[in-house]
């Protein structure tokens, strides 16, 4: 079955190539989790296969099948490390996604203050870890602001494009599959 994924994806990445076309950055992450242990088993469910609110509720799922391991660093670590090398300077593309945020539009920042349990108006403070963690929450509480599941996800994809894709590959690694009916 690997050899079967693996000449597919072949067949993919050399017609782009023939063409001088780039390899979109989430075919790229699709191909290369075929050729992975489990990634032909878990293709169906990939995230960039879905619509915006299948990937919405992806990262919903995948919010709550984290929470009960408690080893949130190690998740963390693991994804950072699966972030792609910058050809320029040699080193792991900084995770920071707070400051992308505060930077953009008002209704995804008032999101970074939201606190239901404050019962007149915002805290103050920031209420996530500038981790992979505090943007899988992030993108589960974009549900507040008053726009479409496709503008939400265009926004969250101009955060961080490769998360989607890194997230799917951290949790088959683990043996986490998100399986959406």
């Amino acid at each position: 079955m690997l050899m079967i994924s693996m000449a597919f994806c072949k067949m993919v990445r050399s017609s782009f190539k023939a063409k001088n076309i780039p390899l979109p950055l989430e075919l790229q992450y699709l191909l290369s989790s075929l050729i992975k242990p489990n990634g032909l088993f878990n293709s169906v469910n990939h995230p960039v296969l879905l619509n915006a609110y299948g990937r919405a509720m992806y990262k919903h799922m995948a919010l709550t099948r984290i929470y009960p391991l408690r080893n949130y660093g190690k998740f963390n670590q693991t994804m950072i490390a699966k972030y792609p090398i910058e050809k320029k300077q040699g080193r792991i593309l900084n995770f920071s996604w707070i400051e992308k945020v505060m930077d953009g539009k008002q209704s995804y920042s008032s999101v970074l203050y939201y606190d239901a349990s404050q019962q007149h108006g915002p805290s103050q403070q920031i209420r996530y870890d500038d981790s992979p963690l505090g943007f899988l929450r992030f993108s589960r509480n974009v549900h507040h602001v008053h726009e479409t599941d496709e503008e939400k996800d265009k926004y969250l994809n101009s955060i961080d494009p490769h998360f989607i894709g890194i997230l799917h590959d951290v949790l088959t690694s683990q043996s986490i599959f998100i399986i959406l009916e």
